[in-house]
């Protein structure tokens, strides 16, 4: 089946006050994950893993590096010592108040990686399972001890499933669930040491949870390593999704049309679209990169434009935008899109604003507005024309018709 993939890109400078907000809020909300095979018995043996969702991300301080943010890289490698301090010396918490808290800063701050895996239907009977794979790249076994110590603390005796030593990962601890068995705690693995969360149906071992960093996609030309990077493959979903779906609609008249509908949009079935992303900065800026992939054959469907950017089209963007976003639409499509939405209950509402444009503006919408646009609108923020800051920002359109829409 040919490939198609849409591409977005977003461009900061990580110098200004408005990029390191973001990269900041990036590097604490982000999650990491990767691909993790599943081994099953000899006897029973299943298709190969497919990832649903992947992500990855590195540690907090990596996301500043601008010589601006020294001071903030200071404050977030003294932030856990600064935290058990400032316990100790005032709020007087409890063992188990204490252990979540630093349990929160570590998992902000650390690397690490969030996975769930389908893993195909079950040979015996037949229903879809699925893993999960969450890990934290860590300094020392002592570090990744001490946060195994900090869950301990929290009382695990009060939940419904006895907790205890994992069977299949030396070193973890293990809780049964009715859908299969959540195994966690500091693991050995081949960068060093990390504290992992595995679960897998019962009976079933993650065999190589590292693989889990493989699929996803590689930094854009001309960066360095991905600061954060993901994918969601919604073909690996729709065996769930449609579950759900199914018994979301079930009820409804017009259930099985909203059904058709998600598949001849690519958002379920076997060939689903699927999406992914990667940060990571280059020499003098961050850019964040986002595709779609397999979205041709529902091109006419979402009303996307094949085309893509070219250098021509970029130009028009500064070269000291401070942040900067381009994409090809097609805008009599997504025009006419509108007009389909709101036919019906809404169209006194629709020739309403044709009658106010032209009463007021002198202006026929369709022939003075939207014709004359061109298939590329961008924004951005520049020093030039105000500074970086969002209420200086500026919106372009491309035009097919300048003369009519200056006319």
């Amino acid at each position: 089946m040919a490939r198609f993939g849409t591409q977005n890109r977003l461009k900061t400078r990580p110098g200004t006050p408005a990029g390191r907000a973001f990269l900041l809020a990036g590097a604490l909300l982000g999650g990491l994950v990767s691909i993790a095979p599943a081994q099953l018995p000899e006897a029973a043996k299943a298709p190969a893993p497919r990832p649903i969702i992947l992500v990855e991300r590195a540690g907090a301080s990596e996301w500043l590096v601008s010589d601006k943010d020294a001071g903030l890289r200071r404050v977030l490698d003294m932030l856990p010592a600064a935290s058990s301090e400032a316990r100790d010396a005032t709020m007087g918490m409890g063992i188990k108040e204490a252990g979540l808290l630093d349990l929160v800063i570590a998992i902000g701050l650390a690397p690490g990686g969030f996975a769930v895996i389908n893993t195909g239907p079950d040979p015996n009977t037949g229903v879809g399972g699925f893993s999960v794979v969450g890990t934290l790249d860590l300094a020392s076994e002592a570090e990744a001890n001490q946060i195994h110590s900090r869950i301990k603390a929290l009382d695990l005796s009060q939940l419904p499933f006895p907790v205890s030593e994992s069977k299949m990962y030396p070193g973890m601890s293990e809780l049964p669930l009715p859908v299969g068995v959540a195994s966690f705690g500091p693991r050995k693995t081949a960068k060093g040491w990390a504290y992992s969360l595995l679960f897998a149906p019962a009976g079933v071992k993650i065999a190589d949870p590292e693989a889990t960093f493989t699929g996803l996609p590689a930094s854009p030309e001309g960066a360095g390593k991905p600061l954060a990077r993901g994918k969601l493959d919604l073909a690996a979903a729709s065996q769930f999704l449609e579950m759900i779906a199914g018994f979301a609609l079930m009820g409804s008249p017009e259930g099985q049309k909203v059904l058709a509908d998600l598949r001849s949009g690519g958002l379920l079935g076997p060939d689903a679209i699927s999406f992914d992303f990667v940060k990571a900065y280059t020499p003098d800026a961050a850019v964040l990169q986002a595709t779609a992939r397999g979205l041709l054959p529902y091109a006419d469907k979402w009303h996307t434009n094949t085309r893509t950017l070219t250098s021509a089209d970029l130009s028009a963007v500064p070269a000291d935008a401070t942040a900067a976003s381009m994409q090809v639409a097609n805008v009599e499509a997504t025009w006419t899109q509108i007009q389909t939405q709101m036919a019906g209950a809404q169209t006194d509402a629709l020739d309403q604003m044709r009658q106010m444009a032209r009463q007021h503006l002198g202006l026929d919408i369709e022939k003075d507005l939207i014709e004359p646009l061109g298939d590329v609108s961008a924004a951005y923020i520049s020093d030039s024309v105000g500074g970086g800051s969002f209420t200086t920002a500026v919106f372009l359109f491309k035009l097919d018709d300048p003369a009519r829409m200056t006319s």
